[in-house]
């Protein structure tokens, strides 16, 4: 599922939670029943668990029970009504009741809103799986006020990486790494990112408050043959461009790179002493 088909399925699951929030005050079997089959397709599109699905079409079901109401001239009479889940048949009360053929929402919709609930938590997964850069990595570091600019650096990545850009997503990727190293007072002294990388590589206290290996920062060093193609050298006539696959690959440990240091918690402390 792409963007775009992502896109469509929120706004399907949007349009169907609004059934009856629309004005209407009846509705048809024809259109209740419309309604279900539309909303169980959603849920098996975005993957909702067939138990909750199973359950919903349970609620939903076709019943019939009876029903007491007062005529007009204050008798009780009993009625066999049809009901869908929580809809049941209109009785129009006069000097004699009758079925009107349309149904009103008369129980509790709260399984409906049990099953949207799901069916949107799902869709959610299904975009941070589309995602390079995850949201509420963007969203915690949004919330420091120190390190903002490093979530520009993020949403600039994953820009990069919708558009299939392997320049770009590699130009933003150092711009990132270079501000998150540039959180230790004594690596943003250095001008070079590979001098920032290798003095980090070699402390063991520095690597402590970034939370992270030597291997990943070795393995981040060893991304300088991609830096200087891509952006050093750019100026340079290069017969083949690099894959996205290789530039989302560099991302990729930047990015988590970016991830140890944030949560550790100890560098963005450390930045803002």
């Amino acid at each position: 599922m792409n963007s775009s088909q992502i896109e469509q399925v929120m706004q399907k699951i949007k349009k169907l939670e609004a059934f009856t929030q629309a004005g209407l005050t009846t509705f048809t079997e024809s259109e209740i029943i419309d309604w279900i089959s539309e909303c169980v397709n959603v849920f098996y599109e975005v993957g909702v668990d067939s138990i909750m699905i199973r359950s919903f079409l349970d609620h939903f079901s076709s019943k019939t029970e009876k029903r007491k109401f007062r005529q007009m001239m204050g008798e009780d009479v009993e009625e066999i009504v049809n009901t869908i889940g929580p809809f049941h048949e209109e009785i129009e009360k006069g000097i004699f009741s009758y079925k009107t053929g349309r149904y009103i929402l008369s129980g509790s919709f709260y399984y409906s809103k049990v099953a949207f609930s799901s069916a949107k938590n799902a869709l959610k997964n299904k975009i941070e799986e589309k995602r390079l850069v995850p949201l509420w990595l963007i969203k915690q570091i949004s919330e420091i006020e120190s390190i903002k600019h490093i979530a520009s650096s993020l949403e600039l990545i994953q820009a990069k990486y919708e558009s299939s850009d392997a320049h770009g997503l590699v130009t933003e990727s150092v711009t990132l790494l270079d501000n998150v190293l540039n959180l230790d007072p004594e690596l943003k002294t250095k001008n070079a990112l590979g001098g920032k990388l290798s003095t980090l590589i070699d402390d063991k206290t520095k690597l402590a408050r970034y939370g992270v290996s030597k291997d990943l920062v070795i393995g981040l060093n060893c991304g300088r043959l991609l830096r200087n193609a891509k952006i050093i050298h750019k100026q340079k006539p290069i017969k083949y461009e690099f894959p996205l696959l290789i530039a989302t690959n560099f991302a990729y440990l930047v990015l988590f790179f970016t991830e140890c240091a944030i949560l550790n918690e100890k560098i963005v402390t450390y930045s803002n002493e």
